[in-house]
């Protein structure tokens, strides 16, 4: 009887672990995105910033597709992608996340 107890605790703490593993991984995989509106939330005021521009960001959405899109929604509405270096905020997104090939519209 004394192991059959111990291996039904066995059993519950691998539930526990697995459970653990899967939760800690679903946070993991956020981390990046989090990451990645924090950097061109910053670099574009920096961007506007430096060029005097008075520029409020309503929103930025991740569309998870073939292609990693970052939909930047701001104020003023005329300003668009040609207005800011996408480059370099693409730059930094692949260095410092697992992004690979990350698209940023403005306004579109």
């Amino acid at each position: 009887m004394k192991g059959q107890v111990a291996f039904e605790s066995l059993f519950l703490v691998l539930v526990i672990m697995t459970v653990t593993i899967f939760i800690t991984m679903a946070y993991m995989q956020t981390h990046d995105t989090t990451m990645a509106y924090g950097i061109i939330r910053s670099d574009l005021l920096e961007q506007s910033n430096s060029k005097d521009f008075t520029v409020i960001i309503n929103s930025v959405k991740y569309e998870k597709s073939d292609l990693d899109i970052f939909r930047v929604v701001m104020t003023p509405d005329y300003l668009t992608n040609s207005d800011f270096d996408l480059e370099e905020i693409q730059n930094k997104l692949v260095q410092r996340t697992n992004f690979s090939s990350p698209t940023i519209e403005i306004n579109q």
